[in-house]
């Protein structure tokens, strides 16, 4: 069985590794927002009576008010959701339950590197359809000839890993009949851990159809991964099956970040309004400071209009590995290379940090790439 490596993911690891030893380092890699330290502990210090209440109920299948708050806040009936560790546990537990080894995945290309490695790892075959930049939207030509009738699981993003493009519901309804066509059983697995970035607009996919399962968590959007909660949504006989390879898997949750995720999902507004003021004012300092780079061709691809993450294209034949190492040893600016999600001429920029290490850090990047490669 040939299975796909997880480079991304052991090259990310061992560079957060090394930026506990040096204080210099200006983080552009960083795919998420900003954890909220100073919001959770307000909240936890205000509700310290729940916290302590919730802490002592008994969670053998998670505690029953993380599936009221689930519920309520995506509009999900709760034998349509099963919390999970995370959305990369909840890849697992997907596609554990709907891949058996010979069956084939459909999985987007540029695209994050764990969601080809979850089912190749199953035994599942993995075959790409194509993102097309600019804009990075699901090319139609490229997914039929992708899928067949040995097509068990269509993944895709969205908000697009690594562009932010967003993908509309009546792109996500074509999608899902095109491949029910061809494969009449076939479900559409949504990554929707950026989702919450439009959640005014768009709610979850896995209410389109019983097709479609989405997951999803508090890490990208709210900067709260440490507390790994996630969760799938999906139709009940799928939920089912799903809980049983999780009791199988996993046993029993932590009690203690259950209890913290509800106090959070409580008061979830107040973390996506910050995420939201945040990722906007980094959006425009984005722009000023690549602008010059995108009329001197330096870079092609404006920054999204959604999400944290930009996904910029260096003209030319550069070697973009290269030119990252000495963008981090001569500059000491971290971006994600984009061979690391099948764009080897791609970059990847998050800009959810806080405004004033993101403003130095992209600062540092622009005069740093005007000097590597600058005309």
């Amino acid at each position: 069985m040939s299975v796909v490596k997880n480079d991304y993911l052991s090259w990310y690891k061992d560079i957060e590794q090394s930026l506990s030893k040096r204080n210099d380092a200006h983080v552009l890699m960083s795919s998420a927002v900003e954890e909220p330290i100073d919001l959770l502990f307000e909240h936890l210090q205000k509700n310290e009576p729940q916290l302590r209440s919730l802490m002592k109920t008994p969670n053998p299948r998670g505690l029953p008010e993380l599936f009221d708050c689930l519920s309520l806040r995506y509009g999900v009936p709760k034998n349509r959701l099963i919390p999970t560790a995370g959305t990369s546990n909840a890849l697992y537990l997907v596609c554990r339950a709907l891949l058996e080894p010979g069956d084939e995945a459909a999985v987007e290309n540029p695209g994050y590197e764990p969601l080809m490695v979850v089912p190749g790892l199953i035994g599942a075959r993995i075959r790409s359809f194509d993102r097309r930049p600019p804009d990075f939207a699901v090319d139609m030509d490229s997914l039929k000839r992708a899928i067949n009738k040995k097509t068990k699981l269509l993944i895709i993003t969205n908000l697009h890993n690594p562009s932010g493009a967003k993908t509309s519901d009546g792109e996500l309804t074509e999608i899902a009949a095109l491949l029910t066509r061809r494969a009449p059983r076939a479900h559409v697995l949504v990554d929707e851990v950026y989702h919450d970035f439009t959640i005014d607009s768009q709610g979850p996919a896995a209410s389109l159809g019983p097709e479609f399962v989405s997951i999803g968590s508090l890490t990208k959007v709210y900067g709260l991964g440490f507390l790994r909660c996630g969760w799938v949504f999906a139709d009940p006989e799928l939920i089912s099956r799903i809980r049983e390879i999780q009791s199988a898997v996993e046993g029993i949750g932590s009690r203690i970040l259950e209890a913290i995720s509800i106090i959070v999902l409580e008061n979830l507004d107040q973390y996506l309004r910050r995420s939201i003021e945040i990722v906007a004012e980094n959006r425009q300092t984005l722009r000023r400071e690549i602008s010059h780079l995108i009329e001197s061709e330096l870079l092609r691809g404006e920054p999204p209009e959604n999400g944290c993450i930009h996904f910029p294209r260096l003209p030319g034949s550069a070697d973009i590995d290269r030119l990252c190492e000495n963008l981090k040893e001569k500059h000491g600016v971290l971006v994600v290379p984009g061979r690391f999600f099948g764009a080897p001429q791609h970059i990847r920029i998050g800009f959810g940090a806080s405004p004033s290490k993101f403003s130095e850090a992209i600062g540092k990047f622009r005069t740093g790439l005007q000097d590597l490669i600058g005309r």
